[in-house]
């Protein structure tokens, strides 16, 4: 069964080094940042941002390894000599970080909301719901994913001998779940839920504009 199809395309390839690198290089900055002026940035919205840079950062990484040197063929050798168990890991590390990614995005999204409608009891109500949102994030996407570690990946190469393709099969007993297909349309879940958030923030921002200017900030450290 393929899971993922060498496309022998380098410019998908350049353009994925071109923007991700610059973009990976400013998130880690902006985790050095609030790591180091932990004191001024230790709100519930900053921590969501780490966390949501620890996710995208090995995102990104592993999508070389599992998609992008794919479609380039590069270190075709190396990944054919890999037991099928690093494949296994790397394939189930990306879908996860895929997941954990958008719910960590979500979460950030829901919290400007909160505070934006309820400034006055934003802190505390986040007091509490961080760390079930931090569980959410690093627990919930399991489910979705953990069948990557049963199935057998296999380096395939293609007719041009150059790109490949991962392959994998899986017992019998173990039932086929797709879990690309998975990931696609819970990315369209969080890009809706994203977008009505961001709207539902924009309306209520505008109507409690001045009433919000005048308080103070309630996004300041928490104690």
């Amino acid at each position: 069964m393929s899971e993922v199809l060498a496309n022998n395309s380098v410019v998908p390839f350049v353009l994925g080094v071109v923007i991700g690198v610059p973009s990976i290089i400013l998130y880690t900055i902006e985790a050095i940042v609030l790591l180091r002026n932990w004191s001024k940035f230790s709100s519930a919205f900053f921590r969501l941002c780490l966390v949501r840079f620890i996710t995208n950062f090995l995102n990104y990484l592993i999508s070389y390894f599992y998609v992008r040197f794919g479609r380039v063929g590069l270190f075709v050798e190396l990944l054919e000599s890999m037991p099928h168990v690093v494949l296994s890991i790397a394939v189930f590390l990306y879908y996860y970080n895929y997941f954990g990614e958008n719910l960590a995005t979500m979460f950030i999204l829901l919290n400007r909301f909160t505070v934006i409608l309820m400034p006055v009891r934003h802190i505390k109500l986040w007091k509490y719901f961080l760390p079930i949102s931090v569980f959410v994030i690093f627990l919930l996407p399991i489910p979705f994913t953990c069948i990557d570690w049963f199935y057998e990946f296999y380096v395939l190469r293609q007719p041009d001998n150059w790109t490949y393709t991962l392959y994998f099969d899986k017992a019998d007993y173990l039932p086929f779940i797709n879990v690309s297909n998975i990931a696609a349309i819970a990315g369209i879940v969080f890009c809706v839920f994203c977008l009505v958030l961001n709207i539902a923030t924009i309306v209520i921002y505008r109507l409690n504009h001045g009433r919000i200017m005048a308080l103070p900030d309630y996004d300041a450290p928490e104690p």
